[in-house]
């Protein structure tokens, strides 16, 4: 039996959640990073999700929330904000297969694919370069990787 990947909307009712899938994939990068503070991380989830749901995505598998997913696409490219799935469900191909639509897209629309990942999440930035990122920009602690437009 093939396990189903969907791809739904997200809604205020997730919002418990998308805090949960937040902490159980980023604590670790983001302790290394600039440390973990609960107050921080609960009221910086608040404000994400009392902004606008457009481009904000529930991953199911079988009908279990297993991740989020959050990307926009703009006039020239789609930028990948936020991409977690749980640590139990990684290693499946389900982040490729969901990352590989969205280059597909852009690449059917011509348009670059832009992201940024914590320079603490050496596994993220494996999987991105697997599947063609390549950096064009960084700071202390981000690196912006993208997969530019083809061009007719």
């Amino acid at each position: 039996m093939t396990e189903k990947i969907n791809i739904r909307p997200s809604t205020q009712n997730d919002y418990f959640f998308g805090y949960f899938v937040r902490k159980e994939t980023m604590k670790e990068y983001i302790e290394k990073t600039y440390g973990w503070d609960t107050k921080i991380q609960k009221e910086n989830h608040r404000k994400y999700y009392h902004r606008t749901m457009q481009g904000k995505y529930i991953i199911e598998l079988d009908s279990k929330k297993i991740g989020l997913l959050w990307y926009e696409e703009e006039m020239d490219y789609i930028e990948i904000n936020q991409i977690f799935i749980l640590p139990k469900y990684q290693k499946r191909g389900i982040g490729s297969t969901i990352l590989t639509e969205i280059i597909n897209t852009g690449k059917n629309k011509k348009k670059s694919i832009i992201l940024g990942v914590l320079k603490s999440n050496i596994n993220a930035q494996r999987l991105y370069n697997k599947l063609g990122f390549i950096e064009y920009d960084q700071n202390d602690t981000e690196i912006k990787l993208k997969i530019e437009k083809i061009r007719i």
